[in-house]
């Protein structure tokens, strides 16, 4: 007869809503934990809040309603948290993990090798599973403030680092706007060379009007060579430019 061994599931609650519930209930305890209330504190969708009921049922820190229990109570106090930390340890976990690998001196790669051999998971699954049991072991209340300080310390250097990209961005447009503004000015010093040049080519335009009195009494012959003379003076002129 073949034996099936049933794989056994085991909290996973990241360090980061961990110590954020935590200060919450330091601050107050809620009357009630559920869905939305993670969901607002954590900054996350309500139907992934929804998974973390769950594990803090299984952790002792909610009940079945979803009302924080007196471990909860405990669990918020500085001077009991490593105890209770290690109640959770002891009601969740199995003697074998406990003995043989204890958790911040044991080798993190040996204890999620251990999750994914008796939990049957995944990589990401035993990376949580095991995170939250070194979180446990560890048992360090302090932690709380690092991780808070991490993150305000991240969120200092990126600041800066956006600084500098909204400067490059700045120094880039102002780059474009030097050089649009340099091609424009070209164009306008060209404009009038290019009308300059048309102005020689073409030269300039001479009109006059001539008004010419004829006697009344002349002969045709008169006002031929009146006409003829005309000619002569004033178109020698234009065929003098032309050659």
């Amino acid at each position: 007869m073949v034996m099936i061994k049933e794989n056994v599931s085991y909290p996973m609650i990241s360090a980061s809503a961990w110590w954020a519930i935590r200060k919450k209930f330091i601050q107050s305890m809620p009357p009630r934990i559920n869905e939305s209330y993670l969901a607002l504190l954590l900054h996350m969708e309500e139907k992934s809040a929804k998974n973390l009921l769950p594990p803090l049922k299984r952790i002792g820190l909610i009940d079945n309603d979803g009302r924080p229990t007196e471990r909860a109570n405990r669990w918020r106090d500085n001077e009991q948290y490593a105890g209770v930390c290690e109640e959770m340890r002891k009601e969740i976990y199995p003697r074998e993990l406990l003995d043989l690998l204890p958790g911040s001196d044991a080798s993190r790669t040996s204890i999620e090798n251990w999750f994914a051999s008796r939990a049957g998971v995944g990589a990401g699954a035993k990376r949580m599973m095991a995170a939250f049991y070194v979180l446990l072991s560890e048992a360090d209340y302090t932690k709380q403030d690092s991780t808070t300080s991490s993150k305000t310390s991240k969120a200092a250097k990126s600041a800066p680092s956006q600084s500098r990209a909204n400067a490059s961005r700045a120094k880039a447009e102002r780059r474009d706007k030097s050089v649009d503004l340099a091609e424009a000015s070209e164009s306008t010093v060209e404009a009038p060379k290019a009308i300059e040049r048309n102005t020689n080519n073409v030269g300039p335009s001479l009109h006059i009007d001539i008004q010419i009195h004829i006697a009344s009494d002349a002969s045709a012959d008169q006002v031929d060579h009146i006409f003829a003379s005309m000619a002569k003076h004033l178109y020698r002129s234009k065929d003098s430019n032309e050659q």
